[in-house]
């Protein structure tokens, strides 16, 4: 099952209006992205109480309504793919695609209706419409059959509720996720194991100390065997046998039992009970008492987590949607990165929705991939999915030829691991090599504070990248600015289409020409600042170089540098830094 679209309204941060996210079906993670209060837990809550993983149940009051205005219920809707099916009222087979949940004010009651849809948007169950149904003029078989039906009806959506695949994890309860039930993790894990234990065809292979009778005979048969053993001549000590012949006495004679046929049982739990109480120890010297990992710090219990994620790669059949909450909390940044791969992997046959600040934990060149959530002045989330412009890449660079997107991604997020950082921050600097990347960060630091004002300066490697970079701001509506070198010998030519002066230029100009004028076409003028000719030319540098380039500014305050170098900066850049 995959959720395709959510729709909320006036729940907490999403307004009347609300949202509408699609979520795509693709092979990769779902990053939800954006700043402290932007939307990403309410977002995550709509989800949990859609599916039911959270029970609604006296779970909202005024505070939940968007600025508390409760004259609109919230409207909480999510569509899946493949629907779940089941049987209306009247036993019909019907497909139930759509999830909503409302909740309603009414003179300080919060009514809550969580119910299974047709795609033609008709209520599967609805239970209060059969309650009414029963008092109309219905002959008393069918009000029999109706009540029959309505009592089956509830059950069946209890029955769809709880069996929504669905496993969420934050870091808050990362060690519930360590105990077995059929909402966490671990359960998972061991209920892949205990099928494949109850397989008839899983049969015990000859090992050492082994009895020779149940080689080759199916384990849970030989389990069984030996749980009636233990039961029959281990446990059944003759004090035990006392003990519940007298208890069944006593039930016998209060409930009138005469039934010989009547037993009272002691022993061992059943298969699903005994895998249920499994668990994982640690023991790391054989003269040390093994350790439940639940007795572990969060660190270790984060990378456990993730080994139970790689392990249901191999074993889990899909299906799932995993959602996970930040995380990059407690693991090491490198290990970061294994677990977004991890991640990848499981999204092959799953759907992962996950929330993040970390750069580690996206894919900046996955925009599907990707929702980033505003809420600027705290007023009310937006969430961005553009799904233009389409995210063009250069033929070439420096004569490397580049065939996929994949390949522009892994060449420059090597050279440029920062990348990433793109749709977390609120504006983004686009310069066009390194030494200009040194320039810059060099002179905006000596005055504004680029992480506090949560500003990305990222180089792009060339002028061919630019293009693609400011491609990516604007699918993520994150506003930029762009640096990069003039490199024509003539500082006044003026940029244009079927320009004359551009075929009185050599092939060398040509293309620098053409560059120049992709880059404005796309950026446009007012968010371009041009060194003409070029870096070292606006900061007179004689030798091109790095330490050249810090020599220039580092022992410089700001103001002497806009000063000296009048032409390093203008003022469109500057008021973009401040406004």
């Amino acid at each position: 099952m995959r959720a395709t679209k959510i729709t909320i309204k006036n729940y907490r941060s999403f307004d009347q209006i609300g949202a509408e996210i699609i979520l795509p079906d693709i092979k990769y993670p779902f990053s939800v992205v954006g700043h402290n209060n932007s939307g990403k837990t309410n977002f995550i809550k709509s989800l949990l109480y859609g599916f039911g993983t959270r029970s609604t149940y006296n779970a909202f009051d005024e505070n939940d309504f968007h600025n508390k205005d409760t004259s609109e219920p919230i409207h909480i809707e999510i569509e899946t793919n493949p629907a779940l099916k089941s049987s209306d009222a009247y036993n019909t087979i019907k497909e139930m695609p759509i999830i909503k949940l409302l909740v309603k004010e009414d003179e300080g009651i919060f009514d809550t209706s969580h119910q299974f849809y047709q795609a033609d948007g008709k209520a599967v169950f609805n239970v209060t419409a059969l309650a009414r149904g029963t008092k109309k003029n219905y002959s008393q078989d069918e009000k029999d059959i109706l009540n029959e039906h309505q009592k089956k009806g509830v059950e069946t959506v209890n029955k769809w509720q709880s069996k929504i695949p669905v496993y969420y994890i934050d870091p808050t309860t990362i060690h519930t996720q360590l105990k077995v039930n059929r909402n966490t993790l671990l359960g998972k894990v061991i209920n892949v194991l205990k099928k494949d234990f109850e397989r008839k065809d899983n049969k015990l292979e000859e090992k050492e100390g082994m009895s020779k009778k149940h080689i080759g005979q199916p384990r849970i048969d030989v389990f069984n065997s030996a749980l009636q053993y233990l039961e029959k001549y281990i446990i059944a000590t003759p004090q035990v046998e006392d003990v519940i012949k007298k208890i069944e006495a006593v039930v016998k004679s209060q409930l009138e039992i005469s039934d010989d046929d009547f037993q009272l049982l002691f022993g061992l739990p059943n298969i699903d009970a005994f895998y249920d109480n499994l668990t994982f120890y640690i023991k790391d010297n054989p003269s040390k008492p093994k350790l439940p990992i639940q007795n572990l710090g969060n660190g270790f219990s984060s990378l456990f987590i993730v080994a139970l994620f790689r392990a249901l790669i191999d074993t889990d059949k899909g299906g799932n949607i995993f959602i996970v909450e930040e995380p990059e909390t407690y693991l090491h940044e490198h290990f970061q990165e294994y677990f977004y791969d991890v991640l990848i992997n499981l999204s092959q046959k799953n759907q992962v929705i996950i929330t993040t600040h970390s750069k580690k934990f996206i894919n900046i060149f996955k925009p599907e991939s990707i929702l980033r959530f505003k809420n600027e002045e705290y007023l009310k989330t937006e969430v961005i999915q553009n799904i233009t412009p389409e995210i063009e890449i250069p033929e070439n660079i420096g004569g490397l030829s580049l065939h996929s997107i994949e390949d522009f991604a892994l060449y420059l997020k090597s050279l440029e691991p920062n990348l990433n950082n793109i749709v977390f921050s609120s504006k983004v600097i686009i310069v066009e090599g390194p030494h200009d990347l040194l320039a810059y960060k060099t002179l905006f630091s000596k005055k504004y504070n680029l992480s506090f004002n949560n500003i990305a300066i990222v180089a792009a490697w060339g002028k061919d990248s630019i293009k693609t970079i400011v491609q990516l701001c604007q699918r993520y509506d994150i506003p930029y600015f762009v640096i990069h070198d003039w490199d024509l010998s003539d500082e006044s030519i003026e940029l244009r289409d079927n320009s004359k002066e551009y075929k009185q230029l050599d092939s060398t100009q040509k293309a620098h020409y053409t560059k120049n004028l992709t880059i404005l076409n796309l950026a446009k003028a007012e968010n371009i600042h041009q060194n003409k000719i070029n870096l070292e030319g606006v900061l007179d540098i004689k030798v091109k170089g790095t330490t050249e380039v810090f020599k220039k500014l580092c022992n410089k305050t700001f103001d002497e540098i806009i000063t000296q170098f009048p032409k390093f900066t203008n003022d469109k850049l500057l008021t973009f830094l401040l406004k």
